[in-house]
């Protein structure tokens, strides 16, 4: 019975320490083709040459986004290219310099977005010039990450609330990786899992 209680407990406490909802991320997306519908998989096997694109979605927001503050790190074998982003943003920094926060405002009214549960605010241009190794190449297990910004030392989003612009809130950004070594493939139940740990 103990162990039962441990666990409920242990099981309620992200969602008292956060309120009930679980923060919004930041992440990049790989095979999105239209930006309206839910991105693809965060991981990705390009070809060494050709050109591939991340797409950076901002999820579970719930509310109206009026700006958002980042960095990118790319691992050193991923070559950054360049970046679009949607009209009616503002994009300041530069998302290819590691060293440089990227900023992005809405310069139209935020009610535009939501409520949306993926929102596109930027595309990268990527690439690599050797295969990954499941393509008979070196390459494995590249890492392109949503990271804080050092000046300010957070990844942060700022809301259009009740007419206001809010102060800044904490946002968590994700990992996307290129040329994954192994993918989780395998469906199991809830009750095989479950059983593994008797």
């Amino acid at each position: 019975m103990r162990t039962i209680i441990i666990a409920v407990l242990i099981t309620l406490l992200p969602v008292a320490a956060f309120g009930g909802d679980p923060l919004p991320t930041i992440g990049v997306f790989f095979s999105d083709s239209d930006h309206s519908t839910v991105p693809g998989q965060q991981h990705y096997y390009p070809q060494a040459g050709v050109p591939f694109y991340g797409y950076i979605y901002v999820h579970k927001w719930k509310c109206f986004l009026q700006g958002v503050e980042f960095n990118v790190d790319y691992n050193p074998s991923i070559v950054y290219g360049s970046f679009t982003y949607p009209q009616g943003y503002l994009v300041m920094g530069n998302p290819g310099d590691p060293e440089v926060c990227v900023s992005i405002v809405k310069q139209q009214h935020p009610i535009l977005d939501w409520p949306i549960d993926y929102l596109w605010i930027m595309t990268l241009k990527l690439y690599i010039f050797s295969n990954c190794t499941v393509n008979g190449g070196g390459l494995a297990n590249l890492d392109v990450i949503i990271t804080d910004c050092e000046e300010s030392g957070g990844t942060w989003k700022v809301c259009w609330e009740d007419g206001e612009i809010t102060d800044r809130m904490p946002v968590i950004g994700t990992t996307a990786i290129v040329c994954p070594d192994q993918i989780a493939t395998d469906t199991k139940s809830w009750g095989a899992i479950k059983s593994l740990y008797k």
